[in-house]
């Protein structure tokens, strides 16, 4: 049976991109510079597919097949959110503070869903299913 860390870390990173999908949805019109270029939200939303889908797959590899890998390339891209919301907040610019809050509010859900990922009984359960 998978430790209480992995069911919490599973919860956590879920909602995040359950959040993510909502958030971008939300604001689709405005994330579009395809719409600016005639070409419609095809892009956009295949992009949200592709992202959405390549974070489930990290997700699934990580809390059900205990990939060591996926966790530390999770750990990875969530560190690239991190330095991308300081340069996010350095230019705010004419971003709505909705869709920054929600943005904040994703990549702590990640950065906290990841600090399971470490507890005892995680890295245990990670290692011993690694062999």
């Amino acid at each position: 049976m998978r430790p209480v860390s992995m069911r919490s870390f599973e919860r956590l990173y879920l909602f995040a991109i359950v959040v993510g999908v909502v958030d971008a949805l939300r604001s689709i019109d405005h994330l579009t510079v395809a719409n600016q270029l005639g070409m419609g939200r095809g892009p956009v939303v295949a992009a949200l597919c592709v992202s959405t889908g390549f974070s489930l797959l990290l997700w699934y590899l990580t809390a059900r097949r205990a990939s060591v890998l996926a966790m530390w390339v999770m750990v990875a891209v969530t560190a690239s959110e991190v330095l991308f919301l300081a340069w996010k907040l350095a230019h705010l610019g004419d971003n709505p503070a909705l869709g920054l809050a929600v943005t904040f509010t994703i990549t702590a859900l990640k950065v906290l869903a990841l600090s399971y990922l470490f507890r005892p009984d995680a890295r245990q359960w990670l290692s011993a299913e690694a062999h």
